[in-house]
């Protein structure tokens, strides 16, 4: 079985919660969650069940295939990621969903967004943040980690 690689913010993330239940908004082929759920955290997901299957992590990983902007989130979760989803979104929709993200966010837990700036090279996407943009939606939370840097931005910030 090969080992799995989850992106960079998933690793990151972990130096600042263990375990916890988390929602993996965009979680595409399921590296970030299977890493996860293997280091303690039970994951809230809506695709990658062959992945879970594989690694035998099926009650610990559960699946809701959803459309991001309209998903409402049901309940409030202790970790909140969402790596390299929102390019592919409006700029309306992901302050909808980033307000929905925080919303639904523990006192005290975190979220974890990697998102394409517009100084990466790849121009060809719905929305590229500008710099600052991201952290300034989280103005009102302790913003624990943060990065911008070869076209991306990624921050770790925790509830007040």
């Amino acid at each position: 079985m090969n080992e799995v690689k989850p992106g960079d913010i998933v690793v990151e993330v972990l130096k600042y919660i263990k375990k916890g239940e988390v929602l993996d908004l965009g979680c595409g082929t399921g590296e970030n969650d299977v890493f996860l759920a293997q280091n303690g955290s039970k994951q809230f997901i809506h695709k990658a069940r062959n992945l879970a299957e594989i690694y035998d992590l099926r009650t610990k990983i559960s699946f809701k295939e959803a459309d991001i902007v309209e998903y409402d989130i049901e309940r409030k979760y202790d970790l909140i990621l969402s790596d390299f989803v929102f390019h592919f979104l409006e700029k309306d929709e992901i302050e909808r969903i980033i307000d929905n993200i925080k919303e639904n966010t523990k006192k005290n837990g975190i979220n974890a967004i990697t998102v394409l700036t517009e100084s990466n090279p790849n121009k060809g996407f719905i929305h590229l943040f500008v710099l600052g943009e991201l952290r300034k939606h989280y103005s009102d939370w302790h913003v624990l980690y943060y990065n911008e840097d070869k076209g991306f931005a990624s921050m770790i910030a925790k509830k007040k």
